[in-house]
């Protein structure tokens, strides 16, 4: 994979790459997840104007199911962003990171699960974090399920352990991942050996596990303990979400 380079500079250009090519079969309903209205817009909506509160430069949206719908919803909202279609999206999700990384221009990426959702205040807490290397962003308030990504850091904090099997950890992951411009070429090099071994049937979590097993990558942690959020996965988790945007709408945007 080819990946263009940025200059490196203090501020460098940052794409977001949000993932919303999923089925979100275990929500029942026959739409993809990201265009469920909530609030009386889809939940795309909200998933783009919280990275744009991050200050990055440009989006890219990475659909897979029903792709046209979510493209032109996409483009409804606002018509430079661009979408970009992972026709294998039944696979892991790596191949939607695959996707959007290969889109990228230059300088680094937030990648953002477009499934989670959170206050338009914590994206500020976010961008404090974007000028280190590779970054996870985690809490460490929260009763960790088994689908739930759980991590171990070691004694300087960096993480070393990620997996959602893992049953002693000390953070649990938020769907949000930073990389600056000078560690994507490691980064794209890693997502493209995990995608030859699992047939790219692994998830993106894998890729920074693999820089750490095999780069000695530094992965530090951003924490967003104390502040909510809500991913919608399950029918009762939207229902939380709706509830929420019904009585709190004007801390989301």
């Amino acid at each position: 994979m080819e990946i263009a380079q940025g200059i490196y500079c203090m501020k460098e250009p940052t794409t977001a790459i949000i993932l919303v090519a999923g089925q979100g079969t275990r929500l029942g309903l026959n739409t993809p997840k990201s265009l469920v209205n909530v609030g009386g817009e889809p939940l795309i909506y909200y998933a783009i104007r919280f990275v744009k509160e991050t200050g990055v430069e440009r989006i890219v949206v990475v659909g897979g199911f029903e792709f046209q719908r979510v493209k032109q919803a996409v483009k409804d909202f606002d018509r430079n962003i661009d979408v970009y279609e992972n026709s294998e999206y039944v696979k892991g999700n790596i191949l939607s990171v695959q996707t959007g990384l290969t889109n990228i221009k230059n300088g680094g990426f937030l990648l953002y699960h477009g499934d989670h959702f959170f206050k338009a205040a914590i994206a500020k807490r976010v961008s404090t974090h974007m000028n280190k290397s590779l970054v996870m962003f985690t809490d460490t308030d929260r009763l960790l399920s088994g689908d739930d990504m759980k991590i171990v850091v070691d004694e300087r904090n960096f993480v070393r352990k990620l997996s959602k099997k893992l049953t002693q950890y000390s953070h649990g992951y938020v769907g949000i991942t930073y990389c600056d411009a000078k560690t994507v070429p490691s980064y794209a090099q890693a997502l493209d050996e995990v995608i030859k071994t699992s047939d790219g049937k692994a998830s993106s979590e894998e890729i920074v596990q693999y820089l750490i097993d095999k780069n000695n990558q530094e992965v530090c942690i951003g924490d967003l303990s104390g502040v909510g959020w809500f991913e919608v996965d399950y029918p009762e988790e939207l229902k939380k979400f709706e509830s929420e945007i019904a009585t709190n709408r004007s801390l989301y945007f």
